[in-house]
């Protein structure tokens, strides 16, 4: 299982949101912002992240804008002591759920659930990539492109994350087209992403 992340600067508040997790996934904490950006950075595939609002070297809705940049659809709770309505209007405007503390286990509930609705999805995303792997005989990179393309993601932070040029990208999707035998990148990912629906 994934591991969700924690940040959050109270230890004791920290363990209890990990044993509410543990029965949906490990856990890693980071008590700072700093922390929390840096891990959010690395290739790790979160199952989902919980922050802290008041962090002691900035707002842990600073984390959750960073990871918006990356993962689109990865499950996210801000937590706070006090609920003012910018942060809350903020943390929806990011696709988070805002949880007062103290918060429970019940409190978290739909947001577990959605994660591991979400993994259960990116098991199936694997498997139909593999049979693509198989099928078209695509390289790394082209599974690479597939992938961001079903997801859905932006062509500019993927060619600023993996470190390529729009013309190598370029080549990169016409060849895989080529051995999909589809006109489109959006019409393979389209097609792709409707097997994903159509799972029982």
């Amino acid at each position: 299982m994934n591991p969700f992340l924690i940040a959050e600067d109270d230890a004791l508040a920290a363990r209890a949101l990990a044993r509410m997790a543990r029965d949906f996934g490990p856990t890693t904490t980071c008590s700072s912002l700093g922390e929390a950006m840096s891990a959010l950075d690395t290739d790790e595939p979160w199952a989902g992240v919980m922050v802290d609002i008041n962090l002691p070297d900035g707002s842990g809705l600073d984390a959750v804008e960073r990871l918006r940049g990356r993962s689109p659809d990865l499950p996210a709770v801000v937590i706070s002591g006090t609920a003012q309505g910018p942060e809350v209007n903020r943390a929806a405007r990011f696709g988070a759920t805002f949880v007062c503390k103290p918060c429970t286990r019940d409190d978290l509930l739909p947001f577990f659930h959605r994660a591991a609705e979400r993994a259960r999805k990116g098991h199936e995303l694997e498997r139909v990539v593999e049979t693509a792997v198989k099928r078209w005989g695509l390289s790394p990179r082209e599974t690479e492109i597939l992938v961001h393309a079903i997801r859905g993601g932006d062509r500019d932070e993927f060619l600023e994350r993996v470190g390529i040029s729009v013309n190598t990208y370029k080549t990169q999707v016409r060849s895989l087209l080529r051995k999909a035998d589809y006109e489109s990148l959006p019409q393979l990912a389209i097609d792709a992403l409707r097997s994903l629906l159509s799972e029982p």
